[in-house]
């Protein structure tokens, strides 16, 4: 398991800074705690991973038939907290507003965003592709304690993000 308090202490550490937002009472109990006691990460510039943003005005919103708390974005479109089942989910703007499932709240969802960075970039920059690939093994096995369905499609955010690293891409 993972210490969610030592890993924002750590980020804080390497220059990345959390902010306080707005939190509505709707929000389930595990994301308003974290949201409530942290906030959202501000230079998330520091992670690996790409056109990764939280806003500082978080909204709630409505998109199809579905209430959301849109709390960021990444490559393809908005990142939210859906509402009736507390999952962080990315929400693909930029086509059909497809929904791909990132994790089921905000603790586990930087706990694997702080294991997945650390490991990049600590362990990638000299490696070969077996190498890569015995890493990836592993990142699966630590994801997997933290959060096991967040693997268990390969339609999943976090499947797409580890993908290269099984081919040797990274």
């Amino acid at each position: 398991m993972y210490d969610i308090d030592k890993i924002v202490r750590e980020l804080s550490s390497d220059g990345i800074h959390f902010f306080k937002i707005n939190v509505p009472k709707i929000i389930d109990g595990k994301n308003q705690t974290f949201l409530e006691l942290y906030g959202l990460p501000n230079l998330i510039d520091c992670f690996i991973i790409e056109e990764l943003e939280f806003f500082k005005q978080a909204e709630l919103k409505e998109i199809g038939d579905d209430n959301f708390f849109i709390i960021g974005r990444d490559s393809v479109g908005i990142i939210c907290i859906d509402i009736s089942t507390g999952n962080i989910i990315s929400i693909d703007t930029e086509s059909d507003n497809t929904k791909c499932f990132m994790n089921s709240n905000l603790p586990d969802f930087f706990a694997c965003l702080y294991l997945y960075n650390e490991f990049c970039i600590k362990n990638t920059s000299e490696m070969n592709e077996e190498e890569q690939l015995k890493l990836y093994k592993y990142m699966n096995e630590q994801f997997d304690c933290i959060s096991p369905e967040i693997l268990c499609s390969e339609l999943n955010w976090w499947s797409e993000i580890l993908e290269p690293l099984e081919y040797g891409m990274f």
